[in-house]
């Protein structure tokens, strides 16, 4: 997977790069290449990074943040429930 189809690589896309990226946070650049490589930026920095979003205005989307693939077809199945499985246990014992 290429680094921009990653949370972290679209993220420092929309941020200029990876030095503008770093300067709108006032982080080193080493951290952000560590998220690029990575593909992953840790939610502690989550919010500095909407704050600088918003003050470099810096479109950001919820997928920027979210490493799973919402696309993915295991979203769109529907689950129904055997009378063996944990859920229709879990449930049948709230009644």
């Amino acid at each position: 997977m290429p680094a921009t189809d990653s949370p972290a690589g679209r993220t420092i896309q929309k941020f200029g790069g990876i030095t503008r990226c770093a300067k709108a946070l006032g982080r080193p650049k080493s951290t952000i290449q560590r998220w690029k490589d990575s593909g992953y930026i840790h939610p502690n920095y989550y919010p500095a990074i909407l704050d600088a979003a918003v003050a470099e205005r810096v479109q950001l989307d919820v997928r920027d943040f979210n490493p799973v693939d919402v696309n993915h077809p295991a979203f769109a199945a529907k689950f129904v429930p055997s009378a063996d499985s944990t859920a229709a246990r879990v449930a049948s014992s709230h009644e």
